[in-house]
């Protein structure tokens, strides 16, 4: 189990604001077949974790961190405490997953599975907090949002990593192959200064803090 674990990476993220009111009975969560702006919910995940991986771990110099308005939040590799300050314009959506697991190739000619059984059992026994401007608008463990889960869903290509990331010997890292997580849509902020914050809890991957110091500006004329 250790080594298909050291095999699997991990992004943590937020979560997706939109223009969508609150649905599913959660404070603005939009269910995965639900559309915004042409893309569902999964499709939306998928493609900021994406921008996340190629940014975090590698060259996303031929991804813009915006598609058609949605804003993607600087990524967080692995555990520990991270602060970012973000300026947008009002009306401008931010997306990014609450958390999330990719698979990886390898230099040696191996993959990570997609049907693993360790990537359900690490949801089983991840949790998350989100807090927005004081309130708290997800709490739970992982894999009990099933309406806000995706995945497992391979890339439509491979992400070259312009660092390959060392696994061991044969187990470079050069590109990830899908990804599963959590994702969130939730309206889009008022101009002014907020602070989104995430909390995770994962048994394999330990403690993660993000917190997001957003400024939202009146849009240019």
């Amino acid at each position: 189990m250790r080594k298909v674990i050291s095999n699997l990476s991990l992004v943590m993220g937020v979560l997706l604001l939109a223009e969508t009111a609150a649905l599913s009975g959660k404070p603005g969560a939009l269910p995965g077949q639900a559309k915004f702006r042409g893309k569902s919910l999964v499709e939306w995940s998928v493609l900021a974790s994406e921008w996340q991986v190629a940014s975090g771990l590698g060259d996303a110099s031929n991804l813009s961190d915006t598609v058609q308005g949605v804003r993607f939040l600087p990524p967080t590799i692995g555990g520990g405490e991270f602060e970012f300050n973000v300026t947008l314009e009002a009306g401008t959506a931010l997306e990014l997953s609450s958390f999330f697991v990719f698979g990886e190739q390898y230099d040696n000619g191996t993959e990570d599975d997609p049907a693993d059984p360790i990537i359900p059992l690490i949801f089983e026994t991840t949790s998350v907090e989100t807090i927005l401007d004081g309130r708290v608008v997800l709490e739970g463990i992982t894999s009990d949002f099933e309406d806000l889960f995706f995945g497992p869903v391979p890339f439509d290509e491979p992400i070259a990593y312009s660092v390959p990331q060392p696994r061991g010997p044969g187990l470079n890292a050069v590109a990830a192959t899908f990804v599963a997580g959590v994702g969130n849509v939730y309206p889009p902020l008022p101009v002014g200064k907020h602070t989104l914050e995430n909390t995770i809890d994962s048994l394999f991957f330990g403690p993660t803090h993000v917190i997001y110091n957003i400024t939202v500006v009146p849009h240019k004329k």
